[in-house]
């Protein structure tokens, strides 16, 4: 989980004078790594020089990704490879005047390369056990917590916003919603979840943020308990605990009953103010049709009809 920053850098030579082309690349494997592309994709490659033995080489950070391993052990990061035609403009000198006089003919030749960086193993230790807390995230790295609470007191059926921020340097994507225990006459949505993570730098910085939709349905005063999140400090080389505060709820009763509902959290359905209402057991709204039938005219009409009109044989 600790983030390693992996750059590839492509060393042009001085003998490269007529320019050249990267006709594809194929980038490295990155097996149990999660990866984060840095820098800009949109720009230019940044361009710096190099002196090495004695020759001083253009250099292009082609990629720089910052990579966190998934898994104890060794992982190996596999060669960047670049297909690569470089120019070589060169000068001919021969007999002829002319060329004794301008310094001779220039050509130009064409070479196609393929280029391989070398690879890269990580040796990556297991986390601790010891002084390992029970909530323990899985993530490495510095992080801090916050939280804020649209309000505190409402009625109920009324709606809170609950939102939880958890910012810092790290694999900032694997961070998951806290585990909250909210009361339960409160209904609570699942968490919107927003990302803003900033790569342009040297390292993976910025926040996820949760955020938690509150409805209380019965009137009373509640707690909203504080939010925990554990990690590993790479610095340190210790694990943190870091929390936000908890929120004290006041629900006046507000105006009509409340309704029957399952909340986002998987708490158990909870029937409120009675507004289901199960079938009556008493008869007092039913008639009988026999009763109502039975001494109608209808029914005087059915018995004097066979006598006006004998059936015949």
């Amino acid at each position: 989980g600790e983030q390693v920053i992996i750059t590839h850098k492509l060393f042009v030579g001085p003998s490269v004078n007529g320019g050249y082309q990267v006709t594809h690349v194929n980038a490295p494997a990155l097996s149990n790594l999660w990866s984060y592309t840095l820098g800009d994709n949109e720009g230019e490659a940044p361009r710096t020089t190099e002196v090495i033995d004695g020759k001083r080489f253009t250099v292009f950070e082609v990629k720089r990704t910052a990579v966190f391993p998934q898994k104890s052990g060794k992982i190996t990061v596999t060669p960047f490879e670049i297909g690569f035609v470089a120019r070589i403009i060169y000068t001919q000198q021969s007999n002829d005047p002319f060329d004794m006089i301008f310094g001779g003919r220039q050509y130009a030749q064409d070479y196609e390369l393929d280029l391989k960086s070398n690879s890269v193993e990580l040796n990556c230790k297991a986390l601790p056990e010891a002084n390992q807390p029970e909530d323990f995230s899985g993530l490495t790295g510095n992080f801090t917590i916050s939280s804020n609470m649209s309000r505190t007191e409402l009625k109920t059926n009324d709606a809170a916003n609950l939102t939880i921020t958890v910012s810092g340097t790290g694999n900032l994507q694997h961070i998951e919603a806290p585990m909250l225990e909210f009361p339960s006459d409160f209904d609570v949505t699942d968490p919107k979840i927003t990302d803003n993570i900033n790569t342009r730098g040297n390292t993976v910085t910025g926040s996820r943020t949760f955020e938690y939709v509150i409805i209380p349905r019965e009137a009373g005063e509640f707690t909203v308990p504080a939010a925990v999140f554990s990690f590993f400090d790479a610095k340190s080389r210790s694990y943190k605990t870091i929390t936000t505060e908890a929120y004290n709820m006041k629900v006046a009763q507000g105006v009509g009953g409340g309704v029957s509902t399952s909340s986002s959290n998987q708490k158990d359905i909870k029937f409120l103010s009675k507004d289901i209402h199960f079938i009556k057991t008493n008869n007092n709204a039913f008639h009988s049709k026999r009763a109502e039938f039975y001494g109608s005219p209808w029914f005087i009409l059915g018995l004097i009809l066979p006598f006006l009109f004998p059936p015949s044989l």
